[in-house]
């Protein structure tokens, strides 16, 4: 992996950059023990390369939470050479009822990821890290002044990290399974893609693809005697490109995560980590 090399920070463009922005009121939870793979940290220790994989049976979580009591963030903290940056995200669910009370119960003492957004993009903000997830601390506010839970986010221990910028996909769905050696990437099937098991060590295939360029898409593999394989190359819809030119072979619970990018008549697939 490239280091980072240090760069200027320019004035930002658009109207009113500083202004606060209006948040998506939909809070994605994702809890640890659910997750197969993780996005990694490129080499500016920011951005996050991959998709999350739940397990089989799991999927991640959305909470609604009133956007203009959304408060995320982080405090940079500490002695001289012990400088960290606590992660936390304050938010508050309306309402009093069995569901919302239900999952709150079910949390407690879970650890978890959250992802945060707003409404002019699909970034998210990722607040947790694989070591050091969030937990959850919930007040129930019940009187004469409104009804709601109010939750906040912390991490028991505090990284050097800042939260980290997610641009792959919030799956709430089963990956789509794919019958056979012919992996056909299209935005009807999503961005998560369920092999089935192998004998004879097939190669794999991209037989179509419609996705925007930049879209990351997931292989899971789901092993057999002798797993499928996916090697680089041209192959009928786009062209594969792998870290070091090695194979990956489609091993139980073996995970690929390629970018689609585009250049002119060429759709090429390159390799963004492999767990």
């Amino acid at each position: 992996m490239p280091l980072y090399t240090r760069k200027s920070v320019p004035a930002p463009t658009g109207i009113a950059p500083g202004a606060a922005k209006p948040k998506n009121p939909n809070v994605t939870i994702i809890f640890v023990d659910d997750i197969l793979s993780w996005p990694v940290r490129d080499a500016g220790g920011v951005l996050l390369d991959g998709n999350f994989v739940m397990k089989p049976g799991t999927s991640m979580h959305q909470i609604y939470m009133t956007p203009k009591k959304q408060k995320p963030g982080y405090t940079g903290e500490g002695d001289v050479d012990a400088e960290v940056v606590p992660q936390k995200f304050e938010g508050s669910s309306p309402g009093n009822s069995l569901e919302l009370r239900e999952f709150i119960q079910n949390a407690l003492g879970k650890d978890v990821i959250l992802l945060s957004g707003d409404c002019q993009g699909t970034e998210y903000d990722m607040y947790g890290t694989p070591c050091s997830p969030l937990r959850m601390k919930p007040t129930g506010v019940i009187d004469d002044t409104r009804t709601a839970h109010d939750l906040m986010f912390e991490q028991p221990l505090a990284t050097g990290y800042l939260p980290a910028l997610f641009r792959g996909a919030i799956v709430n769905a089963d990956p789509f399974e794919v019958a056979d050696e012919n992996i056909s990437l299209l935005k009807a099937n999503g961005t998560q893609y369920q092999l089935v098991d192998n004998a004879l060590g097939t190669a794999l295939d991209i037989a179509a693809i419609d996705l925007d360029h930049g879209t990351v898409i997931t292989l899971i593999g789901d092993g057999g005697a002798d797993p499928y394989v996916l090697s680089g190359g041209a192959a009928t819809a786009a062209t594969v490109i792998l870290e070091n030119g090695t194979d990956w072979a489609a091993t139980k619970n073996a995970v690929l995560d390629l970018k689609v990018y585009k250049a002119g008549a060429t759709t090429y697939l390159i390799e963004q980590k492999r767990a």
